[in-house]
Parts: structure tokens; sequence; C-alpha cells
């Protein structure tokens, strides 16, 4: 029988003929009606997706099947809420489809990041909100280092400003050398980028910084790398004996202006 072609059954009887040899013969009677399918597999389709006060950068198509898939952005004075990118999986959009909001002097939307990851992603963000942005491993912003500190300044604009990410051209390694003080825990000799270590000072000095850093490449340490300082205390001693010092010597040196 023909692919895409079945027999409806139900129209089908059977009645039995006494043969001539002394044999009871089945023997269909009714009509064989033939139902044409489609040929081949069904195709899972998703529907053409409505973004209002979206812009259509890629998916030109007049059908989406799986594993196609489309990117927006919004007009100007709009936000986007949501990825930027979505791919039809299954009859559904993943991720769900974006939208639109109109830009306040409240409110930031998510950076977009097509090589890195924001953390946390939200939504949307209120003024003063920080937000942790990384590029992907073997990518970084252009001054070197995988992460960025950003604060929501209000009106969809971030300080600083979002970078892109670029494929890393060259090994970027550092050697830590912490004076008058030594590396607690993540002792190594040469880091990478997201590499960490706890630093702690010598007896009768101070942290000036955090204990706990993190190497972000380009030479850079998040938070700032810290410095051990003399303890005010020994400071104050020092003073002080250097102080008594100065007053004897000149005493000394009057006595002896004196006894001329």
């Amino acid at each position: 029988m023909r692919s895409g072609v079945r027999p409806s059954l139900p129209s089908l009887g059977v009645m039995w003929d006494f043969s001539p040899g002394g044999l009871w013969v089945p023997r269909l009677v009714g009509t064989l009606t033939l139902l044409a399918l489609p040929q081949g597999p069904l195709v899972a389709t998703c529907e053409e997706p409505a973004v209002e006060n979206g812009i259509k950068l890629s998916g030109f198509q007049h059908s989406y099947t799986s594993g196609d898939n489309m990117v927006f952005e919004c007009k100007i004075g709009y936000f986007l809420i949501g990825s930027y990118f979505i791919q039809c999986e299954n009859n559904t959009w993943h991720p769900t489809v974006p939208s639109c909001k109109k830009i306040t002097p409240y409110l930031c939307g998510a950076p977009v990041m097509p090589i890195g990851t924001v953390e946390p992603l939200l939504s949307q963000y209120e003024v003063g909100y920080v937000i942790s942005v990384y590029c992907n491993p073997s990518y970084c912003f252009p001054d070197e280092t995988i992460e960025m500190i950003m604060k929501c300044k209000g009106y969809n604009l971030w300080e600083p400003p979002p970078q892109p990410c670029f494929i890393r051209t060259s090994h970027d390694t550092f050697h830590l050398r912490i004076s008058n003080g030594q590396i607690k825990h993540g002792r190594k000799y040469i880091y990478e980028p997201g590499d960490n270590a706890s630093i702690k000072c010598d007896p009768g000095y101070t942290i000036n910084g955090p204990e706990n850093i993190r190497y972000i490449g380009g030479g850079k340490w998040l938070p700032k790398l810290p410095v051990c300082v003399l303890n005010p205390f020994f400071t104050l001693l020092i003073t002080v004996f250097v102080l008594i010092v100065l007053l004897l010597a000149a005493k000394m040196i009057y006595w002896k202006y004196q006894s001329l």
C-alpha cells in the first residue's frame, strides 16, 4: 500500500460462503475507502511573536519550526524586558517572547550581553541597584578584565556603561606579592582571571583594604588589591621614641654649648 494512504476498515464486513468442497470461506463485503494522509512527518511550528514597540532584527520568514530563531531590540525610548534572542522549540518560543517598556527616570533594563552574563538577572532595576557583568570563558572586556560592577542611574543608563566582550588574544597571568603580608588561602605561583586569594598581614601590620580578593584580568583585582600598613599603636610608639631621641639630642647639644 502506498505511503500516506490507509484503508477505512469500519466500512468493511465479513460473510461466510459454503464452498463445493464442504468448507466455509470468508468473503469481504462493503466498500473500501482510502483516506489520504499528509506525506512525511508532522512539523511543529511556532506562531510569529508580536513585540509591541519592538523591532525584529533577524528571523524574517513566514513560518517558524524547531531550531528557527529571532532577535529583537526596542524602539528609541523603550528598553527590553526579557531575552533579545528567542528560539522555536516544540511549538513554543524559548525563552519567552520579550516585551518593550517605556524608559523612565527611575528604572534600567538588563544590559544586553550576547557573550556574557548578568548577575542578578532581572527584568528591570531601580535607581541605585548594583549588578555584576561577566564575559564568557575565553572572552574579556576591552581592558582585558572579565568582570564589571555597574550601577543603575535611571533612564536605562548604567555607570559605567556596559562594554562588549571580545575573544581573548593573549594569556593573562599575575604574580601576586604582598609587602609586609602573605597569602593566607589560594596561594599560587601565577594567577589567572577568576582566581581567588585571601590576604593577611605580618605581626605589627594592619590590612588596608579587603581581605578576600579575586583576579579579574588586566592586572586588576576585585575589590582593590589591599596593602599592609604599620599598626597605629606601633606607629605611635615609633613616633614617641623618635621624639624622645630628638629631645635628648637637642638637650645634649644645648649642654655642650652651655659648657663652652
